[in-house]
C-alpha cells in the first residue's frame, strides 16, 4: 500500500473522461424536451386525460434525469478496469488499481481502488476525494423544482378532469392558470420528517431509557396525531417532548448531555402541525407556497388537493444485529461493572429481606433501572420495623415491584415504584391482613368451577407476565360461577371429562380463546353460551397446542443452556410474552451463527425480546427475528 504510482493525461490526445451519468442525464432531458414539443397542449388540453398522459412522460424524464444525478450506479471494480475512459492515462493504469468519476448530488468524486491478494482470500482498498461543484447544485435545484411545478399541475389536472363537464368546461379553462399552488403533499412532508425521527428516534438513545422512553411516546401520539389530519379528522391538541442529544467536542467517555424539545400541537392542518415539529427542533421547515390573493368574479380557489397515500412518519428503520451489537456492546459491559457494586448491595438487601419475612421470592421488572430498584428496597427497609407483624403474612410468597399497588390473585403483594409509602402503608395494614379470607374465597370459588368442568385444573397462563388484583380475580370468579350454575344441563357439564385440560381466568381478554400454551382463555364478561361453545369446538385443538407447547418448553430449556454455555454469558433471559417457537427459532440461528458472535457476547448478560434494547443493569436485548440486514436504514 506504501507503493506510489504516478500518471498523467495525454492531454496532446484531447480525450476527456466521460461521465456516463451526465451523459443519461442530457438523453432524459432531451426525451422530455421532445416530449414538450410535440405535444399540443392546445388541442389536448380539451382531452384532459391526454394531456395527463403526456404529463406523466415529463415528469417520467425529468425524475430520471434527477435520480441519475443524486443516485450514482454501483460497477464492479472489473467493470471499472475496463472502462474505455482509463486509455487517459499514460502511462496506463496498473492491474491491481483502478479508478472511477462520479457525480453524487453536488460533489464530483474520485475514487482509487486498490486490490490486494493474500493466499485464498482477496480484498481492496479505496481512497478517495471529492469536490463541490456550484453548476450540479444548481442543476438539481432546477430539477427538484421543475419536477414539484409538474407534478402540481398534474394534480390541478386531475381535480379539473373530475369536474369537468362539457361547455363549462370550455368557458372555464383558463381558470387552471389560476389555481392556488400547494405543497400539502405526503412525499413531501415524508421526506422532510426524516431528518426529525433520524433525531429522536428511541433506538438511538438504548442507554438511556428514560430518555427513550419518552422519545418513543412521543412519537407515537404525533403518529396518531397526523394520521388523524390525514384522514382530515378534527383531532384535539396535543403536547409532546423529545429528547436530542448535545453535540459534544469532547472525547467519547465523556458523558452524553441532553437538550428537551416541547411541541404543542394545536392546528388542524398538516403542513402547520409538520413545520410545528420541525421547527422545535431547528429543522428546515415545508415550504408553502403564497396563494395568488387577487381572484376574478368568475374564477375559482382550488385550496385542497387529495392526498393520494397514508405514512406512517414514525415507522421504525430497520438495524443489523451486527450495527447495533457494535453501538452498543461496549456500553454494555461498562454499565454492567458500574452497577456491580450496587447489584452487590441490591443482592445482600435482597436476602436480608427474604430471610427476615421467609418470602418465597423478590422480583422486579427488568426494564427497571438499577438505583430505581435500590430506592425501593431502602424504602422497605425502612418502614420494616413497622410493617414486620403484617410482612409475616407474606410467608412462602412473594413481593413485586411493579406498576400498581394492591393484593395479588395468588396472595402475593405488589408494590407500585411510582407511589409514596403512604400508598403502600394503606395495602400492607389493610388488604394484605384480609389475604386469608381472599385466599378462601378464592379457593372455594375456583372449586366451583372446577366441579362444573369435571376434572379441568385452573391455573395461570405460563406465559402471562403479570397477576390481577385479588378482589377483580374474585368477582371473575363469582359471575362466572353464578353465569355456568345456571347452565348445567349444557352437554359441557353433564357428558364431557375435562381432565387433563387447562382453565385460566384472564379479567383483561376480550373473547373465549387458546393461548399459545393450550390453556382456555375466559372471563366474566363473555358470553356464557361462546364460553361453552367455545371449549367443546376447541378441546382438540387445546389438546394438540398444549402437547406442542410442552415439547416447545423442553427444547427451550435445552437451547438456553446450551447458548448460555457456548457463548459464555452471565446470564441468558427471554420476554415470556414471545412465542416459544419464535424464541426456539431465534435460538437456534444464534447458534447456527455463533461464529459472528462467541467473542461479542462474553460474559454479557442476553434477553431475547421484541426489540433491541440496553437495559440499566447492562442486560443487552435482541428481537428474536433479528437478522443480518444488508438493506438497513440506519
Amino acid at each position: 500500500m506504501n507503493n506510489a504510482f504516478r500518471t498523467t493525461i495525454a492531454t496532446q490526445q484531447m480525450k476527456y473522461w466521460s461521465l456516463q451519468q451526465l451523459h443519461e442525464c442530457t438523453q432524459h432531458l432531451e426525451r422530455a424536451l421532445r416530449c414538450v414539443v410535440l405535444t399540443d397542449f392546445d388541442r389536448n388540453i380539451e382531452q384532459l386525460y391526454k394531456a395527463i398522459q403526456y404529463l406523466d412522460l415529463i415528469i417520467d424524464c425529468i425524475n430520471n434525469a434527477r435520480d441519475n444525478i443524486l443516485l450514482p450506479k454501483k460497477k464492479r471494480i472489473d467493470d471499472l478496469r475496463r472502462n474505455k475512459n482509463t486509455t487517459i492515462f499514460q502511462p496506463p493504469i496498473p492491474e491491481n488499481m483502478a479508478f472511477s468519476f462520479y457525480v453524487q448530488g453536488s460533489k464530483l468524486s474520485f475514487a482509487v481502488y486498490h486490490t490486494s491478494v493474500q493466499g485464498k482470500s482477496s480484498g481492496y482498498f479505496k481512497h478517495f476525494i471529492e469536490a463541490n461543484v456550484p453548476t450540479l447544485a444548481d442543476l438539481v435545484n432546477q430539477l427538484s423544482y421543475i419536477l414539484l411545478q409538474l407534478q402540481q399541475l398534474r394534480d390541478k389536472l386531475r381535480i379539473f378532469d373530475e369536474y369537468q363537464n362539457g361547455a363549462d368546461w370550455n368557458t372555464n379553462k383558463y381558470l387552471l392558470y389560476r389555481c392556488s399552488l400547494s405543497t400539502d403533499r405526503c412525499e413531501t412532508i415524508s421526506a422532510a420528517l426524516k431528518q426529525f425521527y433520524l433525531k429522536v428516534h428511541p433506538d438511538l438513545f438504548s442507554q438511556y431509557p428514560k430518555e427513550k422512553d419518552v422519545n418513543e411516546k412521543s412519537l407515537q401520539l404525533v403518529s396518531a396525531y397526523l394520521s388523524g389530519l390525514q384522514r382530515k379528522e378534527y383531532m384535539a391538541s396535543i403536547s409532546v417532548k423529545f429528547f436530542t442529544k448535545s453535540l459534544s467536542n469532547l472525547p467519547s467517555p465523556a458523558p452524553v448531555s441532553f437538550n428537551s424539545h416541547r411541541v404543542t400541537l394545536n392546528s388542524n392542518d398538516l403542513l402547520t402541525s409538520v413545520n410545528s415539529l420541525l421547527t422545535a427542533l431547528n429543522l428546515p421547515i415545508v415550504d408553502r407556497p403564497k396563494e395568488q390573493k387577487n381572484v376574478g368574479r368568475h374564477e375559482i380557489q382550488f385550496k385542497i388537493i387529495e392526498i393520494e397515500k397514508f405514512y406512517d412518519f414514525t415507522k421504525i428503520p430497520k438495524i443489523s444485529i451486527k450495527t447495533w451489537l457494535a453501538n452498543n456492546i461496549e456500553a454494555a459491559r461498562v454499565i454492567a461493572k458500574r452497577h456491580q457494586e450496587l447489584l452487590n448491595e441490591i443482592n445482600d438487601k435482597v436476602n436480608s429481606i427474604t430471610e427476615r419475612f421467609k418470602l418465597k421470592s423478590i422480583e422486579y421488572s427488568d426494564d427497571w433501572s438499577v438505583p430505581q430498584f435500590s430506592t425501593c428496597l431502602r424504602t422497605l427497609l425502612m418502614y420494616a420495623d413497622k410493617w414486620h407483624e403484617k410482612l409475616l403474612t407474606l410467608q412462602g410468597k412473594r413481593l413485586i415491584f411493579g406498576n400498581k399497588s394492591c393484593l395479588l390473585q395468588d396472595g402475593s403483594l405488589e408494590l407500585s415504584a411510582n407511589d409514596p409509602p403512604i400508598y403502600w402503608d394503606n395495602v400492607i395494614c389493610c388488604e394484605l391482613l384480609d389475604s386469608n379470607k381472599y385466599m378462601e374465597k378464592i379457593a372455594s370459588y375456583e372449586n366451583n368451577l372446577s366441579q362444573y368442568f369435571r376434572g379441568i385444573t385452573i391455573r395461570q397462563d405460563p406465559d402471562s407476565e403479570s397477576l390481577c388484583r385479588a378482589h377483580t380475580y374474585l368477582y371473575h370468579l363469582i359471575q362466572l360461577s353464578s353465569h355456568l350454575n345456571l347452565n348445567r344441563h349444557h352437554e359441557a357439564h353433564k357428558k364431557i371429562s375435562w381432565t387433563n385440560f387447562y382453565l385460566f381466568i384472564n379479567p383483561y381478554s376480550s373473547e373465549p380463546s387458546l393461548t399459545n400454551s393450550g390453556f382456555f382463555q375466559i372471563n366474566a364478561f363473555d358470553a356464557t353460551m361462546d364460553i361453552l361453545e367455545f371449549m367443546i369446538d376447541n378441546r382438540k385443538q387445546a389438546e394438540k397446542t398444549r402437547n406442542l407447547y410442552e415439547k416447545d418448553v423442553v427444547k427451550e430449556r435445552n437451547l438456553l443452556e446450551i447458548i448460555q454455555k457456548q457463548f459464555n454469558l452471565t446470564d441468558i433471559l427471554i420476554n415470556r410474552r414471545l412465542k416459544k417457537r419464535d424464541i426456539n427459532q431465534c435460538c437456534q440461528r444464534l447458534l447456527d451463527e455463533r461464529q459472528h458472535f462467541l467473542n461479542i457476547l462474553t460474559k454479557c448478560r442476553l434477553k431475547i425480546d421484541k426489540n433491541y434494547n440496553l437495559a440499566q443493569n447492562g442486560t443487552i436485548s435482541i428481537p428474536w427475528d433479528w437478522s443480518f440486514a444488508s438493506n438497513e436504514t440506519l
